[in-house]
């Protein structure tokens, strides 16, 4: 992580004036004539000669190059190499040595990077095109880069020999013609204009790349809009950073050796042509010459200041969205971030949670406690509870001259009390961000501007009668309407790094608020001021305001960004000798293997099954050696992530494995019933895993998937390691249930839970879960809601009341694979807590595809309301057709459902999830039915969201488990499901090949 920087004490006034007349201007920049004359010279040179550059090299450089030996590993032939060399300035660790310029050159990237260069020069000339006014400028940049030869440098992970050594799986293996490259330190920054002017300038610690720059365009007495560029590290890393007071960010500065690219803003660079020609860049090593004979002496910086920029700080409102207190602002989180948000200012008690699902997309649901409010007749002392919705919608990113724009509806799919819609821009100047914005309904009640959309259409004018009624509609139709108001604020990350002040303008005149008397309020004060103090490493916040001219504000903040979640694994352990160990051990093992010399008996012992299985967390159950093939039977397959445990399987399965093992099949079966086999060449597998290949050689997975057999003759006679699995096994976990927002307030229960299942046969096994109501307040349940639908769902508090030994689940299940991709599944008992009964699945799933297709057909009867084995009088058929499909946009997984439910009601459901590259999911599901909204209960859409923690990104040890967190504002009967507790389509996820892109954010 980078280390914090401090930050100027010192704030300057005119910087405030300068800000918001940016906001307000705009400026026009034209090449001089001075200009064009300063490139002129340059083109010339090139016409004449285009394949010529200057010979000479930085003197402060000295370098030698070391010819590397086929074949051998790199770490172990440097560390001899340097042992042996006479030459003291180029030993590691000596006082010349620059560790961070070593080089690693190899031949067959020599290609790939021509490649990349010929790509790099067509990109630049379609810019030069489209631009004929820039072409001066750029051509020079365009002859200079064809110039350059490919190096086939690769970057390597760390330039010490002595870590490659100790880590050989991102230890290169050294071919013929390969060379390493030692260097002695520059001393020096180089800085790149994109006209190609340059120079280099004296190192000194820690001071800022802008300073770099600057004294380069005092010294070439050049004009760059240099808002950002690109940071070529000595060792070929590039690194984005950022220039001026809109768009600063927490980054490290320059080190000796760095060339820092700086293409010019008004030359309307893309980002990812500009971050070509930094990789390209990036190849050459620290000894490139300055282009076209440029002086290359260093001279001295004109002013060193450390590097002190930070990231903008982003808070919660009072609503829980980005924004200052009351208002909300155009600025997200990172996609990713879970924020849970609480806050008070009277009457309200707010309670949000946000999702950050993508960079341009904010949704937040809501509950809003009102103080002094009865919910009504149907529990008059308690306060009433609103539920809500919120969307925003990043339009635009800010930029030099456009502020960050958002649009975004407040309560748009709840009971519409505090509906309201808003368009709201950001702009930034250092430490200080400057929103701007347009409210509508509740956001706009202070009316101070007309509506601008009344131009167009007079029904924007007045707003009219919202229908969120009982919530859970769109009212679409009021959407931008009626009185509108203009509302914005500044915030101010102050010199101490967590705390933020803020100030605000509210759009709302405090005197249409829900069920209060306009004439007793009296509150009329627009302007509201707080604070909030943040530990962005712990991931909490808390604010402070005095808001409407009397009421105090207080919140708490829980945030993280859970797409980098991962824990570190244990590792496969190198091999010493065997030991016997228990067959049906797999927790805590701790094992040795070795092949004994060639000792058949090797194989024979279950230690390197269950060693195996230690290191996947899979239960591995049988092992195949014939004719150099092997098969390996794993069970128990789950967990997210696939590819580090394959990983760590293959380590332990090449320690003990013949060295002339041709093909490696690891099959995963599902209680006996093969699904799926990963199959694997060891060379290949070796090539990928157990080094560091150049990057034209590197394959994203190194094995294929395919179908197992279902008639393929049994592994009993061919196999030389055998673990016997136990029949049945049981864990006890604690859960914890909860439900807020009813008018029976918040409503919890801690259980105590035993989860057992038990084999019967190949592919038959009975699983059930046992609870005991541990702690809970669900006695304060009483509110049963409206519903003219049979009660499926609705009485849950029955459920949970009756008695505190329950048994939400008890089934016998039956999987089947019938071959040609098709997989069937039946099941009877008590499928879910409130209903038993009889049913089935069948998919058609092909291996490494990303759609499937299924249906199920359940009959099904009510269970008694104490969760025993009782069964209650009403019955119901149910099913769905599934079409499920990973979407190639934004990691985005579908999932849609039609068919008929519980309540005999007959809809679809659309299920959209975001899966994150660790396995972490953010997604909402949203159920439409043919009933009226009357029947259907509060609302006519039965809706939530979700995000699942896989346990594997939480905890040390391998699980296959997760944690999932469902917000659904109401418990309805209509679109109610079937909770089925095994589906086909989890049971044949190694037919998946897209989860092993997931990877552990931990992992090496």
């Amino acid at each position: 992580m980078k280390p914090k920087l401090s930050s100027p004490t010192n704030f300057n006034y005119k910087y405030l004036v300068l800000a918001l007349s940016s906001c307000l201007s705009f400026s026009v920049h034209a090449n001089t004539q001075e200009q064009y004359e300063q490139t002129l010279p340059l083109t010339k040179t090139l016409s004449d000669s285009p394949q010529t550059t200057a010979p000479s090299i930085n003197a402060s450089t000295y370098s030698k190059v070391l010819n590397g030996p086929a074949n051998q590993r790199m770490g172990a032939w440097l560390s001899k190499e340097f042992d042996n060399k006479q030459d003291n300035d180029l030993k590691p660790y000596s006082e010349s040595y620059y560790e961070p310029a070593m080089v690693w050159q190899t031949s067959v990237e020599v290609a790939p990077q021509q490649t990349q260069q010929t790509t790099l020069i067509t990109d630049l000339d379609h810019l030069i095109q489209t631009k004929p006014s820039i072409k001066n400028r750029l051509l020079p940049l365009k002859q200079w880069l064809q110039s350059l030869s490919a190096t086939g440098r690769v970057v390597l992970p760390k330039q010490d020999p002595r870590y490659l050594e100790a880590n050989p799986n991102v230890e290169p293996v050294l071919r013929t013609g390969d060379k390493v490259l030692v260097h002695t330190n520059p001393n020096s920054v180089t800085v790149l204009f994109d006209d190609t002017q340059a120079c280099r300038v004296l190192y000194e610690a820690g001071t800022k790349a802008k300073n770099y720059i600057d004294a380069c365009l005092t010294t070439l007495n050049k004009q760059t809009q240099a808002d950002e560029a690109y940071l070529i590290s000595p060792d070929g890393t590039v690194d984005y950073i950022t220039l001026a007071k809109w768009n600063a960010q927490n980054q490290m500065p320059p080190i000796s050796g760095s060339w820092i690219w700086v293409p010019d803003a008004k030359n309307e660079w893309s980002k990812d042509l500009a971050q070509e020609v930094a990789n390209f860049i990036a190849t050459q090593g620290v000894n490139l010459p300055l282009p076209f004979g440029q002086n290359d002496n260093p001279i001295k910086l004109t002013v060193s200041e450390p590097e002190t920029t930070r990231d903008l700080p982003i808070s919660s409102s009072d609503w829980g969205v980005v924004g200052l207190l009351q208002t909300p602002s155009a600025r997200m989180h990172p996609q990713g971030t879970l924020v849970t948000h609480v806050s008070h200012a009277e009457p309200y008690t707010q309670y949000n949670l946000l999702l950050q699902p993508f960079d341009r997309l904010e949704t937040t649901v809501r509950y809003s406690n009102i103080d002094g409010v009865s919910y009504g007749p149907v529990s008059p002392k308690q306060d009433l509870k609103d539920k809500s919705l919120d969307v925003k919608v990043k339009l635009l990113k800010e930029n030099r001259w456009l502020p960050e724009l958002a649009v975004g509806w407040r309560d748009m799919a709840g009971t519409s009390l505090f509906a309201g819609e808003y368009l709201v821009a950001n702009k930034r100047y250092g430490d200080f961000d400057f929103s701007l914005g347009m409210g509508w309904g509740y956001l706009g009640a202070r009316a101070n501007i007309d509506n601008p959309l009344g131009a167009i259409d007079d029904r924007f004018d007045e707003r009219g009668v919202d229908n969120g009624g009982e919530g859970g509609e769109l009212s679409a139709k009021t959407w931008f309407t009626g009185p509108t108001s203009l509302f914005g604020g500044i915030q101010w990350h102050t010199p101490y790094e967590p705390l933020t002040l803020k100030i605000e303008y509210d759009g709302n005149d405090y005197k249409s608020e829900p069920y209060s008397d306009k004439n007793l309020n009296t509150k009329d004060f627009p302007v509201n001021i707080g604070a909030t103090w943040q530990d962005l490493d712990r991931g909490i916040a808390l604010s402070a305001g005095y808001e409407r001219g009397d009421t105090l504000m207080l919140g708490l903040t829980l945030q993280g960004d859970l797409s980098k979640l991962g824990r570190v694994k244990p590792k496969a352990y190198q091999v010493k000798s065997i030991e016997k160990l228990p067959s049906t051990q797999y927790s805590n093992l701790s094992y040795r293997i070795n092949l004994g010399q060639g000792d058949s008996d090797t194989y024979t012992n279950p230690a390197i099954i269950n060693a195996f299985s230690q290191a996947t967390g899979w239960k591995a159950t049988d092992l195949s050696i014939s004719q150099g093939n092997v098969i390996l039977n794993v069970e128990d397959y789950g967990g997210v992530f696939i590819n580090e445990r394959l990983q760590q399987g293959m380590e332990v399965l090449r320690q003990v494995l013949p060295a002339g093992t041709n093909f490696i099949q690891i099959q995963v079966s599902r209680y006996g019933e093969p699904v799926g086999v990963f199959n694997i060449n060891p060379d290949t597998w070796a090539q990928q895993y157990l080094q560091l290949p150049p990057p034209s050689q590197r394959i994203d997975h190194p094995l294929t998937i395919t179908t197992a057999v279902p008639t393929s003759t049994s592994l009993d006679t061919q196999v030389v390691s055998h673990t016997d699995l136990p029949k049945g096994s049981i864990r006890f976990t604690p859960s914890l249930q909860q439900s807020i927002g009813g008018p029976d307030g918040y409503l919890y229960g801690i259980f105590a839970n035993a989860n057992a299942d038990y084999k019967l046969w190949r592919g038959s096994w009975v699983d059930g879960t046992a609870q005991v109501r541990v702690v809970d307040n669900y006695d304060n349940y009483s509110y049963v809601a409206d519903s003219k639908l049979p009660r499926v769902r609705t009485n849950f508090g029955e459920y949970m009341t009756t008695s505190r030994i329950l048994m939400p689940n008890l089934q016998w299940n039956q999987f089947k694979s019938f071959g040609n991709n098709w997989y069937g599944l039946a099941y009877a008992g008590y499928l879910d807590p409130m209903f038993a009964g009889v049913g089935g699945e069948i998919l058609y799933r092909q291996p490494n595809q990303p759609w499937a297709i299924g249906m199920d057909v359940n009959r099904v009867r009510q269970r008694d309301f104490d969760q025993h084995f009782g069964l209650q009088d009403y019955e119901a058929t149910t099913g769905n057709i599934s079409v499920y499909w990973d979407t190639p946009w934004y990691d985005v997984d579908m999932k849609v459902s039609a068919g008929q439910y519980l309540a005999g009601d007959k809809g679809a459901t659309l299920d959209l999830s975001r899966q994150f590259n660790n396995g972490v999911k953010m997604g909402g599901w949203i159920t439409k039915t043919d009933v009226t909204s009357e029947e259907f209960g509060e609302g006519s859409l039965d809706k939530g969201i979700y995000v699942s923690l896989p346990l594997d990104t939480l905890f040390s040890q391998w699980s296959s488990s997760s944690a999932t967190l469902v917000y659904q504002p109401l418990i309805r009967d209509g679109g109610a499901k079937l909770n089925r507790k095994n589906e086909l389509i989890d049971l044949t996820a190694p037919l998946d090949k897209s989860a092993l892109d997931i990877k552990n954010p931990m992992a090496q």
